[in-house]
């Protein structure tokens, strides 16, 4: 479940917590679009509390984040963990969205695996 955002200055902070799947994006996705339609042109979504992020979860940041273009705003991600990164990243959407201070996507974020060459 997804805390009411708060806001710094004028830019709220949402923060989503444990896991953004199926059962829960869809409330994550209503509180941006929400936030959206009342027209701030900056919102971050602080995933420090967020544990997991499936397909879902990815689909609502990029909905989101596309809305936000549209409306010449920006969407801004933060304090995501390695594990939540990993999955941004190999989804490629460490290279759409605006994430600040990212851990390092090609880092031992799943245990067992080993960092990813680029070709």
């Amino acid at each position: 479940m997804t805390p009411p955002a708060e806001s710094e200055r004028t830019t709220p902070i949402v923060h989503p917590t444990g896991r953004v799947d199926a059962a829960t994006a869809p409330s994550l996705e209503e509180e941006l679009d929400a936030l959206i339609a009342a027209g701030h042109q900056m919102i971050v979504v602080d995933l420090a509390e967020t544990s997991y992020l499936s397909s879902s979860g990815l689909r609502t940041l990029l909905i989101a984040h596309r809305h936000m273009q549209d409306a010449g705003g920006t969407l801004s991600i933060r304090n995501a963990n390695a594990k939540v990164m990993y999955v941004i990243a190999l989804a490629g959407f460490d290279r759409i969205l605006s994430i600040d201070d990212a851990p390092d996507a090609t880092s031992n974020a799943i245990p067992g695996t080993q960092p990813m060459e680029h070709v």
